[in-house]
């Protein structure tokens, strides 16, 4: 019974062995028929996310409907027309337009809520209905709301659309449906810049209608119809017969050829002020540009049905071919199994005699010795290799446990089995012995690597921050004392931009050569990286870690030769010495780095000790620190207002916010000493927004007459000026506050533009996009020239008070004078700063400088007093001139 049990479990697994190829052929099948189900189903949801396009297409256009009319009716009235007259101009009734408008509107927006998350935009859009409903929305308000509107729905195509290509690409159709797609997202493209255009067109009509700057508004009208141009060129040599016939329906449209006509003149020149015999023109080109619009969409109709019928395609093929693959494989499946059956059969009865064989070998151990087989030549031959088998597997056994025991020259190893298992037997030898030689140089060559500088080959930071955890051991173990030796290389990045890489590189290595000369009784030197590297000596005095500091820079500062020329670069050292028991590694690494900034500080090439002096004021520091941050979230700063004066008239023409910190203790911290600290710590940006958008909207809330063309300078750090957030932060403080973006003036200092010109001067011009100023506070204390300023954009130099302190001599009064002759040959407004003296004031007068600031005219003042003050200004210059 056993034997016959073993037979057919061995029958069994040969079926199955049998079998595994047809279960891979099944899987394959099966994934197959899994992938056109699922592109059959992606081809529905690929109809679905068009439709949902198209509807936002649908929306997207609707809202320019619903727009249109409102805003002629807000600019009518604002420019003195009645409603009945501008009606009555453009030949229809505004209300039956937007009430149209509007139920098409909310018809497109209840198919797009079906479908998609669309409650903030319809919250939104009722919201500005009942102001509009209410007349509580005036011109700007409606623009932005619309635009608003118009921006968030064109997102939702816009995302839409990318899905839409997403499904298309998943679903991997014919070329014709590649085409398809392409078209499609080029004539949405399209139609969103058909969109935009008549929107920018009546706005560039409405500010020359009131004699205002078209300039951006027509800018960006001439580049989108540029664009338009090349793109629509494009897609008509790409589209289908029906989508070619609408679009010639649209080219060939007396509405279209208008529009374009109009676009193409106000591109060449700028329209002038309108008078109201041009309204019909205007009437007739916001018509034609609604209809061309209309037609635009039936493009994109067109065009969308080309794809939804090719989507459809695919999704009949590919639901055609899921039917047919799962009817294949079923039929396979039978096949298969009917032949398994048949095989199993076949090779029972066979392998039941072989069987009882391994059966009896399975029962005891090995044969020591061969055994004479009888039967069949089949059965003589299988119990040979029986036994040829269990001799080579005791070999065998011998050798794979001389290897796992590393015994490589066992003699075990030398016996030679016949055929090719003794071939592989010692091919496996020799790999295992190169395996673990290759092991063991790795594991070296990873250690070195792991501790090791890949420039210069001394210790890396790594090893660095061991040795000094070993000193530190040391230190409280045995009571050694030990010093930690911060080495910062001077003038090394000039050498480096001078030079090159390549050179610079050479000077980190010679560097590294010179330091491991040193005479180190029980030493280490390491490179932390970049040009900075650290010496660690045990056992010394502190006199004598200066002396080695003093003898490291005369061998760093030494001439270097490279490639014919010549280079020299110094080395600042900080010294840590580890005389504390709660010293740590981190901390001695920390304090040495801390007194090699105060050595550079002092003029570098010199060696300076962290001690007691210095740990108190990086307490205080800390301890300062932590207060401005509670002083930030606390709201305990404040600002003040400075006075900016016309020199002539001494009219006030602006402020400048300073920034003010007054401790609940009453201490006033001044600016020098808290906003250094915030530049450091990274408060600065902070610091920045918070005067920025509190003096911004105080300045705004000054709308009467005598106060609404004042301007506002605010202080831009330059951390903050460097940072990718500076452009965001403005913008928000200037829509929240309403404050006009020409009157603010953004300040910033020469040093940041040496700092990093190149990121300093982006952030510049995309905030002079913004509409804001730039002015160039205290000119003359860094190393800007005025050929520098040609290329910066830049509208305000503000001098340097040190220039106007030493006003009175004749060489610093041409020097002021030669600044502001080429400033305003620049065509750059000019601010003196610090004026304190008539005989100042008198020469600035003389020179035509713009404006000045300073105690002689004014103080900085609270923000409630400042308007009080300005008012009062005002008012005296108005008595003055009607005296005279």
């Amino acid at each position: 019974m056993r034997i016959r049990r073993t037979a057919r479990g061995l029958s069994a697994r040969l079926a199955a062995i049998a079998l595994l190829p047809a279960l891979g052929l099944l899987a394959f099948g099966g994934v197959t028929t899994s992938n056109r189900w699922h592109r059959a189903h992606g081809a529905a949801e690929a109809s679905a996310d068009l439709e949902l396009l198209n509807d936002l297409m649908q929306l997207r256009l609707r809202l320019i409907f619903e727009q249109i009319p409102l805003r002629i009716v807000t600019d009518a009235a604002e420019y003195g027309f009645t409603t009945a007259r501008a009606e009555m101009v453009f030949g229809f009734s505004f209300d039956d337009r937007v009430a149209t408008a509007r139920d098409e509107t909310d018809g497109f927006v209840e198919q797009i809520g079906q479908r998609t998350d669309f409650t903030a935009e319809t919250e939104r859009l009722a919201t500005l209905r009942a102001g509009i409903d209410a007349h509580d929305v005036n011109e700007r308000d409606l623009r932005q709301g619309f635009q608003t509107l118009s921006s968030d729905v064109s997102h939702l195509a816009a995302e839409q659309l990318n899905k839409t290509r997403t499904a298309f690409t998943a679903i991997r159709g014919s070329q014709d449906l590649e085409l398809a797609m392409s078209n499609l997202t080029q004539t949405y493209r399209l139609v969103e810049a058909a969109g935009q255009e008549l929107p920018l067109l009546f706005d560039t009509y409405s500010s020359a209608f009131t004699n205002g700057s078209s300039e951006t508004a027509r800018s960006k009208l001439s580049q989108l119809s540029g664009w338009y141009l090349i793109a629509a060129e494009d897609l008509q040599a790409t589209l289908s017969p029906t989508a070619l016939a609408s679009w010639a329906l649209l080219r060939d449209d007396p509405n279209t050829q208008v529009f374009d006509k109009e676009v193409a003149a106000i591109s060449v020149e700028r329209p002038t002020s309108l008078e109201l015999s041009d309204l019909g023109h205007l009437v007739s080109v916001a018509t034609s540009g609604i209809e061309r619009i209309s037609l635009h969409l039936r493009v994109f109709d067109a065009v969308s049905a080309d794809a939804s019928a090719q989507i459809e395609a695919v999704k009949i093929s590919a639901t055609s071919d899921f039917v047919h693959s799962t009817l294949y494989i079923a039929l396979f499946l039978v096949a298969t199994l009917v032949m398994l059956f048949a095989v199993a059969r076949s090779v029972l009865r066979p392998l039941q005699r072989l069987t009882r064989t391994a059966v009896g070998m399975s029962n005891g151990v090995l044969p020591t010795e061969k055994r004479t087989w009888r039967g069949p030549a089949e059965m003589q031959i299988v119990g040979g290799a029986f036994d040829s088998l269990v001799a080579s597997l005791r070999v065998f056994d011998a050798q794979a446990l001389a290897l796992a025991q590393g015994r490589l020259d066992d003699p075990e190893l030398q016996v030679e089995l016949p055929g090719r298992l003794a071939s592989s037997i010692h091919d496996t030898v020799q790999q295992l012995s190169q395996s673990m030689t290759a092991r063991d140089d790795l594991h070296t060559r990873l250690i070195y690597e792991a501790t090791h500088d890949n420039l210069t080959g001394i210790a890396n930071r790594a090893a660095a921050m061991f040795a000094l955890e070993t000193m530190v051991i040391r230190r409280r173990s045995i009571g050694w004392m030990g010093a930690v030796l911060f080495i910062d290389l001077d003038d090394f990045k000039r050498a480096n931009d001078a030079h090159g890489h390549q050179v610079g590189d050479a000077v980190l290595i010679e560097m590294a050569r010179r330091l491991t000369g040193l005479d180190l009784i029980d030493g280490f030197v390491a490179r932390l990286g970049g040009d900075e590297f650290l010496v660690i000596s045990h056992g010394a005095s502190q006199h004598e870690i200066e002396q080695l500091g003093e003898k490291i820079i005369g061998i760093l500062s030494e001439q270097i030769e490279i490639r014919g020329r010549c280079v020299r670069v110094g080395a600042s050292i900080g010294v840590a010495l580890a005389t504390a028991e709660e010293t740590t590694s981190a901390e001695l690494l920390r304090s040495a780095d801390l007194a090699v900034y105060r050595a550079k500080a002092l003029g570098r090439s010199r060696v300076v000790v962290f001690d007691e002096a210095m740990r108190r004021e990086v307490g205080k520091r800390v301890e300062m620190e932590a207060a401005l941050g509670l002083a930030i979230e606390r709201e305990e700063l404040h600002y003040e207002l400075q006075p900016v004066w016309n020199p002539v008239n001494r009219q006030i023409t602006g402020f400048e916010a300073l920034v003010r910190w007054t401790t609940p203790e009453g201490r006033v911290v001044t600016p020098d000493e808290f906003i250094p600290l915030a530049e450091s710590s990274g408060l600065v940006d902070l610091i920045d927004n918070y005067v920025m958008c509190r003096a911004m909207r105080e300045i705004a809330s000054w709308g009467d007459f005598t106060c609404r063309e004042a301007h506002l300078a605010v202080n831009i750090s330059g951390r903050h000026l460097l940072s990718r957030e500076v452009v965001h932060d403005v913008q928000a403080a200037l829509e929240q506050t309403g404050l006009e973006p020409h009157r603010l003036v953004l300040e910033i200092t020469e040093t940041v533009l040496v700092s990093d010109m190149v990121v300093a001067c982006d952030h510049l011009f995309a905030l002079r996009e913004l509409g804001v100023r730039i002015a160039i506070d205290d000119f003359g204390s860094g190393y800007t020239s005025l050929g520098q300023l040609r290329l910066l954009p830049v509208d305000i130099l503000k001098i340097d008070r040190a220039f106007i302190t030493s006003l009175g001599t004749d060489s610093d009064d041409r020097l002021v004078r030669v600044l502001i002759e080429a400033a305003h040959g620049l065509d750059l407004s000019v601010v003196a700063e610090g004026v304190e003296t008539m005989a100042q004031l008198q020469l600035l007068r003389e020179m035509t400088c713009d404006a000045v600031q300073g105690h002689l005219l004014g103080a900085a003042l609270a923000p409630a007093d400042a308007r009080n003050r300005l008012r009062l200004n005002r008012a005296e210059a108005t008595m003055t001139n009607l005296a005279s």
